[in-house]
């Protein structure tokens, strides 16, 4: 039965090849984006809400003006 099936598949091209890899390839590329979109968008976050709680994080001019106004 399945020799018969993919005989049929083959000989009448049932399953266009093309379109099958080509939608997987979009559909891939479509969820690497938003998932880069969205881990993106949770770093960021992140990252602003520590400036926020601590804002001698890094190298700013913020920082060292606190750094001279405690010494």
């Amino acid at each position: 039965m399945q020799a018969h099936l993919q005989g049929a598949i083959l000989r009448y091209r049932l399953y266009d090849i093309n379109i099958l890899i080509n939608r997987t390839l979009v559909y891939v590329m479509l969820t690497a984006l938003l998932a880069s979109i969205y881990i993106g968008s949770i770093i960021y976050l992140v990252l602003d809400n520590l400036s926020i709680h601590m804002p001698c994080l890094g190298n700013s001019s913020k920082c060292n003006f606190i750094a001279y106004v405690h010494l």
